[in-house]
């Protein structure tokens, strides 16, 4: 890893040792109990486990690699939880409601868990794409369905009436997970809507079609988007004028991970003046395809690129991108099993997408202050 990803550990070291009457509620509480739904805690579908303390659900965690190696050993993540699990302020957290269910058939990919911050408060996170192929796959599947099936069922997850006996409830998400997020809150009843206190969407994606109207204005309102300079995924359905900008300490598509995102000593987010060039462009390039070629096509076209990388024999994204030579020589193998008609359809599509965003790339410049800093003081305290 060659960005620094010491900042939500430094502010464990800070903060930590408080409990939330004596250190308030902030954001950068919330991006940490995001990341919480990254973490394979399979063992809570059993009925013994099917609520446990963030420090117990960790302890049991390490007793099985297996559920270890589902966290992406390229990011910090299992380190951090392991100390998470040791500070006063989230040890003693409830955990409960873990679903998980990844269907192939289906293309779904869905992970959510609950965190009980007191007797009037909830948490609920929701696991942004992992390291399996079909969660990417349903990724793009965005492209041409108005609703895809992890949405479906984070609508589900949210209409469950164990959540009716809470007077707060706060919601969020990391990429895919801010993305189910907003969902889960714009499509909940009016009873829930109205417990609802704020909605996190950190880095993820908006929707294609997203009327604002009367009927879910106010919920609207409540949704706070945050995305690192560099932002890709987080730009993708989503304006500039209704996020704030962060700052990372990575590079390109490496800014995603939230473990790189700045945190100062002030256990504030380092907020920037602008999103880049690329990031700007990027979004602009996406818009372009969504509304300038048929939606049978850009089906047709997804389905082609992941017939390419799902036929390669690598079971994640892990081992696909640990054998980067084996993988490229199966997606060669792959395409010349398309047919002709398939592979003009391909070649049509990547040529498009190179000359879009070759000349939405130019069309930017990173310029300071073209992104303001809004009223972020308000960030350091959500009432619990």
């Amino acid at each position: 890893m060659k960005y620094e990803t010491r900042y939500l550990f430094d502010y464990l070291e800070r903060v930590g040792k408080y409990n939330f009457d004596e250190v308030n509620f902030s954001i950068i509480d919330s991006l940490i109990l995001t990341n919480l739904s990254y973490y394979h805690f399979n063992f809570m579908k059993d009925k013994l486990n099917e609520t446990l303390t963030i420090e117990e659900a960790s302890h049991i965690y390490f007793m099985y690699p297996e559920l270890t190696k589902l966290a992406d050993p390229n990011t910090a993540r299992n380190h951090f939880l392991d100390v998470l699990a040791t500070t006063k302020r989230f040890r003693n957290l409830k955990i409960f409601n873990y679903q998980n269910e990844i269907s192939t058939k289906k293309e779904k990919q869905f992970s959510a868990i609950s965190i009980k911050l007191n007797k009037d408060t909830v948490y609920v996170s929701f696991r942004g794409t992992d390291l399996t192929l079909v969660g990417w796959k349903e990724d793009f599947n965005m492209c041409y369905l108005n609703k895809i099936p992890s949405q479906v069922s984070a609508k589900k997850y949210i209409d469950n009436p164990i959540y009716n006996k809470y007077k707060n409830i706060y919601i969020g998400g990391h990429s895919k997970g801010g993305n189910l997020a907003m969902y889960s809150a714009l499509n909940a009843n009016i009873d829930l809507q109205n417990k609802i206190k704020n909605v996190f969407n950190f880095d993820g994606p908006g929707f294609p079609k997203l009327e604002i109207n009367e009927e879910n204005e106010d919920i609207y309102k409540k949704i706070i988007m945050i995305v690192p300079s560099m932002s890709i995924i987080g730009m993708i359905f989503n304006d500039i004028n209704g996020i704030y900008v962060i700052e990372s300490s990575a590079r390109g598509l490496e800014q995603h991970d939230l473990f790189s995102w700045i945190i100062t000593k002030e256990n504030k987010f380092n907020y920037g003046t602008y999103l880049s060039n690329k990031s700007k462009g990027l979004n602009k390039a996406f818009h372009t395809y969504m509304t300038k070629l048929p939606l049978k096509e850009r089906k047709e076209f997804i389905n082609i690129c992941y017939f390419l990388i799902e036929n390669n024999n690598a079971k994640d994204l892990i081992e696909f991108r640990n054998n980067l030579m084996k993988s490229y020589f199966e997606i060669l193998k792959n395409y010349n099993k398309l047919d002709s008609k398939e592979k003009d359809l391909f070649k049509k599509h990547i040529r498009y997408l190179i000359k879009i965003i070759k000349n939405d790339l130019e069309s930017f410049e990173d310029k300071e202050n073209s992104v303001y800093i809004k009223n972020v003081s308000k960030f350091d305290y959500f009432p619990i």
